[in-house]
């Protein structure tokens, strides 16, 4: 069986995410307190967009221009389809994006940084 790549911006990932909470999204509800109450006034506004988050690990060749594409898309907030292993597209952003070198002393004495990276994409 063959490996399903994720796709954002026509850009195939290299390595698919280690784990992955799913498209989820929130009830709105705003609380009002009116003056000598006893109870609450709730307001049910709707949803807010679906988000998912991800994370992952960028290794080997691809490492570096994978760490700059999720870069690229954060600063521009790109807008564009995300299609997960699943061939679950949405249309998204990307809204955060952290990483962190790892120590692999294997990989950077062929000058192959690793990293770890938590990603979160918001449908729009």
């Amino acid at each position: 069986m063959s490996r399903v790549a994720w796709v954002f911006d026509n850009y195939q990932w290299p390595v698919n995410p280690e784990t992955d909470t799913g498209w989820n999204s929130e009830l709105i509800i705003v609380e009002h307190n009116p003056i000598q109450s006893s109870r609450s006034v709730f307001q049910y506004l709707g949803t807010r967009s679906a988000r998912r988050r991800i994370t992952g690990w960028m290794y080997g060749l691809k490492a570096e221009e994978m760490r700059s594409k999720f870069e690229y898309w954060l600063s521009t907030r790109k807008v564009a389809i995300l299609k997960d292993h699943l061939n679950v597209s949405k249309n998204a952003m990307l809204v955060s994006f952290t990483y962190e070198i790892v120590p692999d002393y294997g990989m950077w004495r062929q000058q192959r940084p690793t990293y770890r990276y938590i990603a979160e994409f918001v449908q729009v």
